[in-house]
C-alpha cells in the first residue's frame, strides 16, 4: 500500500511528492499460527509449521522524490 502526496509546481522545483508505502502489514486468514507463509527454508518441509520460524517482517518506507 503506497500514500503520498504530490506538489504542484513551484520556482524551487518542478516536481515533489513525498510518501510512506507498506508491505506485509496484514494477514487474513483462519491460520491458527504465527503466520501461514513462512517455512524453514527446507524444501522437504515446506508447508510444515514447526512452530521456531519468526513472522514475515512488515516494512514501511518513507520516500521523497523530487525533480529540479
Amino acid at each position: 500500500m503506497q500514500l503520498g502526496y504530490t506538489f504542484s509546481r513551484n520556482k524551487a522545483f518542478n516536481r515533489l511528492r513525498i510518501y510512506v508505502q507498506a508491505f506485509n502489514l496484514l494477514t487474513f486468514t483462519h491460520y491458527s499460527g504465527m503466520d501461514p507463509e513462512v517455512n524453514s527454508g527446507d524444501p522437504g518441509s515446506l508447508g510444515i509449521d514447526y512452530g521456531t520460524q519468526y513472522p514475515m517482517s512488515r516494512k514501511i518506507l518513507f520516500g521523497v522524490n523530487l525533480g529540479l
